[in-house]
């Protein structure tokens, strides 16, 4: 069967491929986060370069999650009712948005500031494969379910999918940095950790606090080489949700951007019309 990445729209424009759609996508979720991971130690104020992503995450949950609870409005309630019933699931979407993007932002934020190189490749990686399956699948969702489920199918299905692929190459990744770290010194390097993220100095900031977390990791590997089998399974859990996370995070992004250049094509040729 032959793949075709060209998106057409129903009045005939030819919008842009989806391999350069899920590039985009990937390019507008990790950007600021490399923008941060550059400079989280030199500043607190650095938290504000996450902004972007935090508003993106927000409105990218909202595009998919608002239809899906006006369209419930719509079948459970009667006629007369509808009008302040759209108004409070416009509520409920924008809540439950924000919640999402409270929760998400943090995790990708911590990601970003991994040294692990081939781990943030991967996840990169990840990003790029959910993207690429989320808009290939969409036109074939589409078929059977109705716009917002089907939406809302494809971006679990798509991140479930890259989460298996991917989950093999980050386990063995991650593994190995536990082997490598399972010679840590103990509990004076966490102790100096936590000293070092504010409880004894005043002048710590957020980079100490990656740095404390770092020390936790490293004391967390000392447990490798006693508990390989045991760790191995709470790292794959622990690596699935992960992997889910930032897939799912993507495929929101990647959702959100095809509909902005989609409504992008459709405003620029009812112009020319």
């Amino acid at each position: 069967m032959k793949l075709n990445f060209n998106r057409v729209l129903p009045n005939g424009i030819e919008v842009t491929s989806s391999p350069i759609v899920a590039l985009v996508s990937v390019i507008f979720l990790s950007f600021p986060l490399l923008l941060w991971k550059m400079s989280f130690s030199e500043s607190n104020w650095a938290i504000l370069i996450l902004t972007p992503t935090a508003l993106l995450l927000f409105l990218a949950f909202r595009d998919v999650l608002m239809p899906i609870f006006e369209d419930r409005v719509k079948v459970e309630l009667r006629p007369k009712y509808t009008k302040s019933a759209f108004l409070i699931a416009k509520c409920k979407a924008n809540i439950f948005s924000i919640f999402f993007a409270i929760v998400m932002l943090p995790i990708l934020a911590l990601l970003a500031t991994s040294n692990l190189v081939l781990v943030l490749l991967s996840l990169l990686a990840l990003c790029f494969a959910t993207n690429l399956l989320t808009l290939l699948l969409l036109p074939i969702v589409q078929k059977y379910y109705t716009k917002p489920y089907a939406d809302w199918n494809v971006l679990i299905v798509s991140s479930i999918a890259s989460t298996v692929l991917f989950l093999p190459i980050l386990a063995g990744l991650y593994l190995n940095h536990l082997s490598t770290l399972s010679s840590c010194s103990g509990f004076s390097d966490l102790v100096d950790g936590i000293s070092a993220f504010g409880l004894g100095r005043i002048e710590a900031n957020l980079g100490s606090l990656i740095r404390a977390l770092e020390v936790i990791d490293c004391m967390f590997a000392r447990l490798f080489n006693g508990l390989g089998g045991f760790i191995m399974l709470l790292y794959s859990i622990y690596l699935a949700a992960i992997a889910f996370v930032v897939a799912e995070a993507s495929a929101l992004v990647t959702n959100y951007t095809k509909r902005l250049i989609t409504t992008y094509y459709e405003m620029r040729q009812s112009r020319l019309d």
